[in-house]
C-alpha cells in the first residue's frame, strides 16, 4: 500500500502510516437540533445531580465512620494509660544504647532534653 501510494515509510508506529493515507480521516460537523441538544443537556444536569447527592451520602458516610473510630479511640485510651511508664522506659533504653555506640557521647543534659522532646511528640494520652 505505501509503494500504491507512494508513501515513504520510517520507523513508525503504523497506525501513524495509515492516518497518512488519503481519505483515511473525514472530519464532519454537525449541529445538534434544539431538541437533542436539551436532552443531553438535561442528562448533564442529572448526571451532576446524581453525583453531588453521591458526594453528600458518601460524606455522611465517612462521618459516620469517623465517629466510630474516634468513639472506639475514646474508648481504648484509659487502657493505654498504664503501659506509658513503661512505654517511656523502653524508648529511654533503645536511645541510650543507639548512643552508646556513638564515638562523641552527647551531653546528658542535651539528650534528656531530647529524651523528653521525643516522648512529648509520642504521648497518646496528653491532650492537646
Amino acid at each position: 500500500m505505501a509503494k500504491e501510494h507512494n508513501i515513504k515509510l520510517k520507523y513508525e508506529p503504523v497506525i501513524q502510516t495509515i492516518l497518512r493515507l488519503p481519505d483515511i480521516l473525514k472530519v464532519e460537523r454537525q449541529e445538534l437540533a434544539a431538541e437533542e441538544w436539551n436532552i443531553v443537556s438535561q442528562g448533564v444536569a442529572d448526571a451532576i445531580k446524581q453525583f453531588n447527592e453521591f458526594r453528600i451520602q458518601e460524606g455522611m458516610a465517612l462521618q459516620k465512620d469517623f465517629e466510630r473510630q474516634i468513639s472506639t479511640i475514646s474508648k481504648r485510651l484509659d487502657a493505654v494509660e498504664p503501659y506509658e511508664k513503661e512505654r517511656i522506659e523502653t524508648v529511654k533504653a533503645r536511645l541510650t544504647e543507639a548512643f552508646a555506640d556513638l564515638s562523641n557521647q552527647p551531653d546528658p543534659d542535651r539528650f534528656q532534653q531530647e529524651v523528653i522532646f521525643y516522648l512529648e511528640k509520642l504521648d497518646v494520652t496528653r491532650k492537646r
